[in-house]
């Protein structure tokens, strides 16, 4: 039988009754008059299935060629996306960078101002801050957090520090950090020992990077340098001054992890001078008589040609 002449069960004689005291009679019934027995439906509704509609208005959204574009040389930002999972057990390279406007963080008031936050901020439920250094427009920590949950909230606790500190200090409002911070995990004793390296001794690198020289057997004072003791050839006694003058609240907290306690010492404590991240197989260094201080210089493929064929 056709789906339009389906049989409809009709009321029952006091049902019918009541219905038609209460509510007029239905207009989809084939006759008002009652029947013993069915009474046919005069149509049934054809149901349709929902479709999206395409709301393009010619802006907005994902198209080919939208977006910023890619310009030789401009920094890359840490991209938006979701972070990985944090282990326990692995410590975290962390670097943040502030806005280009706030001028170089290098300065004795500044750094004041952040090391406050580092003191306040540095130890919390399931995240602690061990060692760090102040550069001219960023921030390096080595940072050892329980899960993803520890090192958002430590991370956000220690920014909005270090944002009010300084916008007070400034007479000023308004965002401080440039972009999101990132965080690196650490896996290895060795890619923990040339992590702490590179950010004790940061600013060494960067003026090797830029041809200035740094002062020999000096230390970062814009760092954690005074309550690290992973150092190779730093006097005892400068340690000693400065914990118990500008140094004496304690900005770091203790390392709880294999890797920042014992693991990394495998390959060898960090030399004051040493500058990280500079292979010596690809850069020579060369001093002169000049203001200018260290020149590097890359080998020639020619230069090494020649040695390799007198040996």
């Amino acid at each position: 039988m056709p789906l339009h002449q389906t049989l409809k069960k009709s009321r029952t004689p006091h049902e019918e009754g009541t219905r038609k005291a209460s509510a007029p009679l239905s207009p989809f019934v084939l006759d008002n008059q009652e029947r013993p027995g069915y009474s046919l439906p005069l149509f049934k509704m054809r149901k349709r299935r929902p479709q999206q509609l395409d709301m393009s208005f010619g802006w907005g959204g994902w198209r080919r060629g939208a977006g910023r574009k890619k310009v030789r040389g401009r920094r890359v930002a840490a991209p938006h996306r979701a972070r990985p999972l944090v282990r326990s057990r692995y410590p975290l390279h962390v670097s943040v960078r502030f806005r280009h406007e706030l001028g170089s963080m290098r300065t004795d008031a500044r750094a004041a101002v952040i090391r406050r936050a580092f003191v306040a901020g540095c130890k919390r439920d399931g995240f602690r801050i061990v060692d760090w250094s102040i550069q001219g427009d960023h921030l390096h920590l080595v940072v050892e957090a329980r899960d993803n949950r520890s090192l958002a909230r430590g991370m956000q606790g220690f920014c909005v520090r270090v944002a009010r500190g300084l916008n007070a200090h400034l007479g000023r409002t308004g965002s401080v950090f440039a972009e999101r911070y990132s965080a690196r995990a650490l896996k290895s004793p060795r890619e923990a020992r040339n992590c702490i390296a590179y950010v004790m001794n940061n600013a060494r690198r960067h003026h090797a990077q830029r041809g200035l020289e740094w002062p020999q057997g000096a230390v970062d004072p814009y760092s954690s340098w005074a309550w690290f003791d992973g150092w190779r050839d730093c006097p005892r006694a400068w340690v000693e001054k400065a914990r118990a003058g500008p140094e004496a609240k304690r900005p770091v907290a203790k390392a709880h992890t294999w890797l920042l306690t014992k693991g990394w010492r495998r390959h060898g404590l960090v030399a004051v001078d040493e500058i990280p991240g500079l292979r010596r197989s690809r850069w020579r260094i060369r001093r002169e008589e000049e203001p200018d201080g260290l020149h590097f210089e890359p080998f020639a493929d020619s230069e090494r040609t020649d040695k390799k064929r007198k040996a």
